[in-house]
């Protein structure tokens, strides 16, 4: 008796799998199962995107002069931060870019979808290590608004990548 063939899609590239059904239909309840797995680290990846973007965003307006000082940087600066903390909002609102390009990229989205696997494999883990050194960072810093504000908002973070890069991998 021929078993039947069932293959596996990437449900981000082919959004409805073709699922060849034995008589008992169990591969088809086995390929939905799998869609569905396969749908988390994609769905996380893009919450984390969503997350660094916004992060991004914070960063920008502290460029522009925000008075928000207190919210970054350990919360030594009360209002409008000086140039050389708006130098480095910018330096990190460009990481983060690149990081939400990066976790994106592993469940083959984004602007990087195309890039190399080794970048890609490279980006994401940098992006799985700098999350986790943020939520480390966050809740030691002394600043007690920007540990309220950020301190959840970087574990919520490195769970999403985490998720990510657990239940992703990228092979080419």
């Amino acid at each position: 008796m021929r078993r039947p063939v069932i293959h596996f899609y990437d449900p981000a590239l082919v959004p409805e799998a073709p699922v060849e059904e034995t008589q008992t239909g169990q591969a088809a309840c086995c390929c939905k199962g799998l869609q569905s797995d396969l749908m988390l680290p994609i769905l996380a990846a893009r919450a984390a995107a969503v997350v660094m973007v916004s992060i991004a965003a914070f960063q920008v307006a502290l460029v522009f002069g925000a008075p928000w000082g207190v919210y970054t940087q350990g919360g030594e600066t009360e209002g409008a931060l000086d140039t050389s903390g708006r130098v480095l909002a910018a330096v990190s609102c460009a990481i983060l870019l690149v990081m939400a390009a990066a976790i994106l990229a592993r469940v083959r989205e984004g602007p990087l979808k195309n890039a190399s696997g080794r970048l890609v494999t490279a980006l994401s883990w940098f992006t799985t290590i700098y999350s986790a050194l943020s939520v480390v960072l966050n809740l030691a810093t002394q600043s007690s608004s920007e540990r309220a504000v950020f301190a959840p908002t970087a574990i919520l973070l490195f769970a999403l990548v985490l998720t990510t890069m657990v239940g992703s991998r990228r092979t080419s």
